[in-house]
């Protein structure tokens, strides 16, 4: 596998390249992955839905739907951006799409490049970012240490760890929001999950307290005409969360929820042509509902981890 950094796009881009894939991140931008491509038939496929340009981040990262950012030190929706931690009262003010804010505050904050390191078949790049109370809302202070391992085999996995650099304890949910996209029409795409129920949500998408069954994907089945915007408990950790597979290509994507991610966000949008699989510490609103939310006392570090896996026919 090769490494090549470049400035030549409005951005910082580390470009890490091998005869099957291609991956691009941007550091500068939220550290996101905004290339992952794969040579399918000849040409190069993407194989993730992200940005144009840097421009293009910058003027439509919102509007876009957050794709490949890395959610921090919230996920989804806080109702009405409010919550209460230890005695106190706090409103997030950074973003909503309405009076719910959304997805974190780090989306679009720069990232350092720690390391990037290359040994044969395997690239690491380690990027950080130091949180500075900068919202009001979340008032306090914290390191981000995010690492992505690619493996010439076509898996990624991304490792997070986060310190309380404060002097006071800190809530927090982490996650990530890719974007993930296969060959032809969505609706004939294999979707198989670990999961047999999901989160009642309301109609502003947030967590009523109860679940239902789901298991219209258990054993694997095509998604068709199916809406998803739904939380689902994992079942297991460590294993296969979530496959996702297109018959005629033979690709396959296999995400894996390994160490502090006990659920899983899958989410299409009206353009039904590609698809959100994203590993969460918590479900949504976990502020107010505390489903699986963490607290970090200071000096403490809380760490995460996950794979995503591709297969496909050319592979060796």
């Amino acid at each position: 596998m090769q490494v090549r950094v470049t400035s030549d796009t409005g951005t910082t881009a580390i470009h890490i390249e091998s005869e099957r894939f291609q991956y691009v991140i941007w550091p500068d931008l939220g550290g996101i992955i905004n290339q992952w491509t794969t040579m399918l038939d000849g040409q190069w496929f993407d194989l993730i839905h992200a940005f144009n340009s840097a421009d293009d981040f910058r003027e439509n990262l919102t509007s876009k739907g957050f794709p490949s950012c890395k959610l921090s030190p919230y996920v989804c929706r806080i109702r009405n951006s409010r919550y209460q931690f230890e005695g106190k009262e706090f409103k997030i003010g950074k973003f909503g799409y309405d009076q719910h804010h959304i997805h974190g505050l780090v989306y679009d904050l720069p990232f350092s490049v720690e390391e990037i390191r290359q040994e044969d078949s395997v690239v690491k790049v380690v990027l950080s970012c130091e949180y500075q109370a900068s919202d009001e809302g979340f008032p306090f202070t914290y390191r981000l240490i995010v690492t992505y391992t690619f493996e010439e085999n076509g898996t990624l996995t991304m490792h997070t760890a986060v310190w309380n650099t404060g002097a006071e304890s800190m809530p927090l949910v982490d996650g990530w929001h890719p974007y993930f996209k296969l060959p032809g029409d969505l609706s004939r795409w294999i979707l198989k999950t670990d999961a047999r129920e999901c989160l009642v949500l309301d109609s502003d998408l947030i967590p009523t307290g109860t679940t239902s069954p789901f298991d219209t994907f258990y054993h694997g089945s095509a998604i068709e005409t199916t809406k998803l915007d739904h939380c689902l408990p994992l079942i297991g950790s460590n294993k296969v969360a979530c496959s996702l597979i297109h018959t005629l290509s033979g690709i396959q994507l296999h995400a894996k929820s390994i160490k502090n991610y006990p659920y899983l966000q899958i989410f299409i949008p009206p353009e039904r042509d590609r698809i959100a699989i994203e590993f969460l510490s918590g479900a949504p609103d976990a502020f107010n509902n505390l489903l699986g939310l963490q607290i970090i006392y200071p000096g403490e570090k809380m760490e995460f981890l996950c794979s995503y896996e591709i297969h496909h026919p050319n592979q060796k």
